[in-house]
């Protein structure tokens, strides 16, 4: 089960640093294969970066470990985490971010996805949920804005716990 997401704030203090924080409802501690992806729009602009129009990436994984990626035309590539710190605790993220670091100037736009990975065979399924459910929350700042979400509305899946197959003999196998 994905962490669900229930809102997300964002503000700047002290200038320069850009505070957020993702409250989730279902996890006080975060499960092992778990991550939060940041994505910016940090011009503001949907028409620039990738397709979303995103321009730079941090994410937050349940090891503890954060990474950044920014966009350089093409594709993202890993840039220096100095200056960003984020924790995991009591079921909210806090996340600070110098704006230096994403390339953001004045106004941007920022999307959180709560995500968590279960191996299946040779795959990964992975379940999400968002803040916002569509687009880019657009921050202004520096005041804190909190961007709400409907809690109970991340990606969940059936507890299965047998299945029975069935070979009969006109050839079909049934579930």
């Amino acid at each position: 089960m994905a962490p669900d997401l229930t809102s997300m704030e964002v503000a700047e203090a002290p200038a320069g640093t850009i505070a957020i924080k993702v409250v989730v409802a279902n996890y006080p501690a975060l499960p092992a294969n778990s991550w939060f992806n940041l994505w910016f729009d940090v011009d503001a602009n949907a028409s620039t970066g990738d397709d979303a129009g995103d321009e730079a990436l941090v994410r937050y994984q349940s090891t503890g470990e954060m990474e950044l990626y920014t966009w350089n035309g093409t594709q993202y590539v890993a840039g220096s985490n100095t200056g960003l710190a984020a924790a995991f605790t009591a079921g909210t993220l806090t996340v600070s971010i110098p704006r230096a670091s994403i390339g953001a100037a004045g106004a941007f736009g920022v999307l959180a996805v709560g995500s968590r990975g279960q191996p299946v065979a040779d795959e990964e399924l992975v379940a999400s949920d968002f803040v916002p459910n569509a687009g880019r929350a657009r921050f202004a700042g520096p005041d804190a804005t909190t961007f709400p979400d409907v809690t109970g509305d991340h990606d969940a899946a059936p507890d299965l716990t047998a299945v029975r197959v069935s070979d009969i003999r006109s050839g079909w196998i049934t579930f």
